[in-house]
């Protein structure tokens, strides 16, 4: 089932968003949640110094390489800062229905039975049409913002 006419305080298990940095929920979202979506988003492993490196080579010390991993996306728990049990900050690569079909299937895999998108800034629910789930999916465009 899906529906386009929730608003920003609409309850669901999941509510999404996309990582794109023109996105007007994603600071609004951010300030609710304590600014963890924006740390979150700005983590990067620490790499070792080239003075370390060197230093570890000169005295032969057994250092496991690590592999460098694509950014994942974020999950935050926010059942008591937002009317959703976790916000989920995915990135959008590539077409917007290919996002979606992968939405939901990170939704399923938490267990997620209702879930917001809060969709990407060029992007309508009406572009969308119709979403054939088993989960209750409500799409978010930036027309609906919190007071208009």
């Amino acid at each position: 089932m899906a529906s386009d006419q929730p608003s920003w305080t609409t309850p669901a298990d999941l509510w999404v968003l996309t990582a794109d940095k023109r996105s007007l929920w994603l600071p609004l979202l951010n300030w609710y949640c304590n600014g963890q979506l924006v740390r979150g988003l700005k983590f990067k492993r620490l790499e070792l110094s080239d003075e370390l490196l060197a230093t570890i080579e000169e005295l032969e010390f057994p250092v496991e390489e690590v592999e460098t991993m694509p950014p994942a996306p974020l999950l935050v728990f926010t059942e008591n800062l937002l009317p959703a049990k976790n916000v989920l900050v995915w990135p959008t690569d590539g077409p917007v229905k290919k996002w979606l079909a992968a939405l939901e299937e990170a939704a399923t895999r938490l267990g997620a039975k209702s879930m917001q998108v809060f969709l990407p800034p060029e992007v309508t629910p009406e572009s969308i049409g119709k979403i054939k789930s088993t989960l209750e999916i409500h799409l978010v465009g930036e027309s609906r913002w919190p007071g208009e």
